[in-house]
């Protein structure tokens, strides 16, 4: 996979929906870090299958997400759904989390 971009994926029943994303934009998003979405979309669709290229349909979308504005369902799919992280990312997380209980370890340990 390319490193300009991932994946974030939302399943929901027998329902998929796969959205192709910026890595840092997203996870800055996902984080709270970040609250404007626009930029976060490499492409302008959602699939239900994005390695096949298969889009998700309108009767689907608007099922799931009661809306077929993409801006709309990007959101819900990077907050509630799954993010394909880089691995350099993952590795900043955990030394950002070691960090955090290291200093609580040593402020609340006395």
């Amino acid at each position: 996979m390319d490193p300009s971009y991932t994946l974030a994926r939302y399943h929901i029943k027998d329902k998929r929906f796969e959205i192709i994303v910026n890595p840092d934009k997203a996870l800055k998003y996902k984080l709270g870090t970040r609250t404007d979405i626009t930029g976060i979309l490499i492409h302008e669709i959602i699939f239900s299958d994005s390695k096949k290229g298969k889009k998700a349909s309108n009767e689907d979308m608007t099922k799931v997400f009661d809306t077929n504005n993409i801006h709309e369902i990007t959101k819900h799919i990077i907050e509630k759904g799954e993010l394909l992280i880089k691995a350099e990312q993952r590795k900043e997380l955990i030394a950002i989390n070691k960090r955090k209980i290291v200093a609580y370890i040593s402020k609340n340990c006395i």
